[in-house]
């Protein structure tokens, strides 16, 4: 990068006359149009790496519970898609602007949370997306970076998740101690 940049510098400084003379000016617009083309690469090239490095880098739980969402123009209510600390889908009947920051506050069964949602994507809900939900084309998935007020916030979102994994885990055990029982009758 400092190579192009070099470059650009010779390349001003010879086109104000200031280092030699502009011999063939062809090649100097070329040079400096392919310079600029490999800045340009460099530029997308990073940008690029930085969008991949602050994408999702947590696991968001299935977790359906109500939330109410507060934009600049109206008050939404919705259910969540999944669930994070530091990160939330949201099913809607309208799609949020992909440039706002949301307010959102998340009905847990003991507490409520409330953060900003910074939305990051939009989607249509297809038919297949929802069983049993019927028309889906009014219904949209809108997420990304929830931020929420308080560390207490992202702690009962972290403690309502564990409670809940802990539950699955007791459903599978019995169904898994169910499974060996009737293994043994039919043996």
């Amino acid at each position: 990068m400092g190579m192009l940049i070099i470059g650009m510098v010779v390349g001003a400084l010879r086109l104000a006359g200031l280092c030699g003379p502009l011999a063939n000016p062809g090649a100097f617009w070329m040079s400096e149009i392919w310079t600029l083309y490999n800045l340009w690469l460099m530029y997308r090239g990073v940008r690029s790496a930085v969008k991949h490095i602050t994408r999702r880098n947590t696991y968001r739980f299935p977790v359906h519970v109500p939330v109410t969402m507060v934009t600049r123009k109206q008050r939404l209510s919705g259910v969540t898609e999944n669930l994070h600390a530091q990160g939330i889908a949201i099913l809607t009947d309208n799609a949020l602007l992909q440039t706002d920051q949301v307010r959102v506050l998340i009905h847990l069964p003991y507490t409520l949370v409330s953060g900003n949602l910074q939305v990051s994507f939009n989607k249509q809900v297809g038919s297949e997306q929802l069983q049993y939900a019927g028309k889906t084309d009014h219904m949209w998935i809108s997420g990304g970076i929830f931020i929420p007020d308080s560390a207490a916030g992202g702690n009962a979102i972290d403690g309502f998740l564990i409670s809940i994994m802990d539950q699955q885990l007791q459903i599978y055990n019995r169904l898994n101690k169910l499974e060996h029982e009737m293994l043994e009758q039919i043996a």
